[in-house]
């Protein structure tokens, strides 16, 4: 154990990396601790519980999870272990070469928890243990080595499932930690600036960069936010180009500004205060005049601008089990929709043309038939949709815009009038509008079959969601279908996060 003079001299923190989406196992963040000396920052180390892949794997391979990987993670066949890397490198990984923002929180700990934590923490090391990515991951980890230290049972007040978000909401309400700083990713950062650098001033450092030429030392301590804007966009080519490394250092003490990030990103965006998973909501359905319904919906888990949750804005989501069900006047009560899986990515790997947009839906619904004049029948279908659909999106502003092209498989389930099985292939267009400062998010799409027959000559939707507070929002939804199956539908309602 350390005496207590270095003790004191070292800060205990917790590490939240926001989402990877480019990675199966990170969809949900991670969490990592790290010791910090309080002279001596850039030799601050951090300990994660981590899952050990094939020992034979090189490179960048080395941890690279595969779909055998991922079935191994659910089932626990995978091991567990806890490893340490500096923080200068892992914020290098995070923050430039997957473009991650990293959130720092001190840990308020007394010096003798301090002692505890220490040295369990050095116990921990090479020890291997089942990893599960649902439950035994790595908040699991970290709330284990909080416990010891503290003596608290705080991993097993999270119901079997261990999210990391869960993690920091947990540790929030309990006063255990406070926010340190933030170390957006370079992406990030670039973002940030252009929003707060005048116009005039983020002209000049195009031009600058487009002429390959450096501007005087005298604007350079003039403007520091067009400097640092200036560095970082030189930061990010190295990534692309290696010679720009001679670049950086030409710029000498000009390129680190002590700028605070936290302030320019806002308090929406901490992961502490994200949107909880889970859901239930409460609406009305319209199909017609004459034809109205209560509807109850509702979510055990879910992430990402699927339902508009705070703090994830770059258009990425998965949602499992989410669904509604529909109480009619006479007091009958189904089941309308069931999605087993909703997965959505919009600003995947950045090509030349836009960012790469990703959609997968596995569901179950009940459609409705109308006849050629268009009158809605009595007859409905009990359906199974399986869509893939890949494209490109790019981000303008406040808007993205998406094309993409779907594949759409669909069958009758026994019990249904019709048992036939459909599949089509056809495009898609989506216009999304999104305002982090209203906390509200807008889409209108349009998909058209490229051949007959197929369940959906065409599809139009509208969907919207307002949060004024972080656990209840606005949401409404309007679709029209044309095909096999026809059905036009409206529906508001209020959604509830707990």
């Amino acid at each position: 154990m350390e005496a207590g003079h270095q003790v004191d001299e070292k800060t205990p923190l917790l590490g939240f990396a926001n989402a990877n989406d480019a990675s199966i196992a990170s969809i949900f963040g991670h969490i990592f601790l790290a010791i910090e000396p309080a002279q001596a920052r850039l030799s601050a180390t951090t300990i994660a519980y981590a899952a050990q892949l094939d020992a034979d794997r090189e490179g960048a391979h080395a941890q690279a999870i595969g779909w055998g990987d991922a079935y191994r993670g659910l089932t626990g066949d995978l091991s567990g272990t806890y490893g340490e890397a500096p923080l200068h490198e892992r914020l290098r990984v995070y923050n430039q070469e997957q473009q991650r923002s990293v959130w720092l929180y001190e840990l308020t700990l007394s010096r003798e928890e301090k002692h505890l934590l220490l040295w369990h923490l050095h116990e921990l090391q090479g020890i291997r243990a089942p990893y599960r990515f649902l439950s035994h991951n790595c908040g699991y980890g970290a709330l284990a080595v909080l416990d010891a230290a503290l003596g608290t049972r705080l991993k097993g007040e999270l119901d079997g499932t261990v999210a990391p978000q869960s993690v920091l909401s947990r540790l929030d309400k309990r006063d255990i930690f406070e926010f340190q700083r933030v170390e957006p990713s370079t992406e990030k950062k670039i973002e940030l600036l252009r929003t707060q650098v005048p116009q005039r001033l983020a002209q000049a450092v195009d031009s600058y960069l487009h002429e390959e030429r450096f501007p005087s030392t005298d604007w350079l301590e003039r403007y520091p936010q067009a400097a640092e804007l200036f560095y970082l966009e030189i930061k990010k080519r190295h990534l692309e180009e290696e010679s720009h490394w001679t670049a950086l250092k030409r710029l000498g003490p000009y390129g680190t500004r002590d700028i605070n990030w936290h302030e320019l990103i806002g308090r929406g965006q901490d992961p502490r205060y994200a949107q909880p998973y889970r859901y239930i909501g409460l609406g009305m359905q319209s199909f017609s005049s004459d034809d109205h319904a209560l509807l109850i919906s509702f979510s055990p888990g879910y992430k990402g601008p699927l339902g508009r949750p705070r703090g994830y804005p770059n258009g990425y989501g998965i949602q499992f089990l989410s669904g509604s069900l529909r109480v009619t006047d006479d007091g009958d009560i189904g089941l309308r929709q069931l999605d087993f899986i909703r997965f959505e990515n919009l600003a995947g790997q950045r090509t030349a043309y836009g960012d790469r947009a990703t959609t997968a839906r596995l569901q179950f619904v009940r459609r409705r038939y109308r006849d050629s004049y268009g009158a809605q029948l009595d007859d409905q279908a009990n359906v199974l949709e399986a869509l893939l659909g890949a494209g490109l999106s790019r981000r303008v502003g406040v808007f993205r815009l998406v094309g993409s092209l779907d594949g759409l498989l669909t069958t009758s389930l026994p019990g249904s009038e019709k048992t036939e099985a459909y599949a089509y292939t056809g495009p898609q267009i989506k216009l999304i509008w999104q305002s982090l400062d209203w906390h509200a998010r807008l889409s209108v799409s349009h998909r058209f079959a490229l051949h007959a027959p197929a369940p959906y000559r065409r599809t139009l939707r509208l969907q919207g969601s307002w949060y004024p507070t972080e656990r209840m929002g606005l949401i409404i939804k309007a679709e029209r279908l044309q095909g096999v199956y026809r059905e036009s539908y409206a529906q508001a309602g209020i959604r509830f996060h707990f």
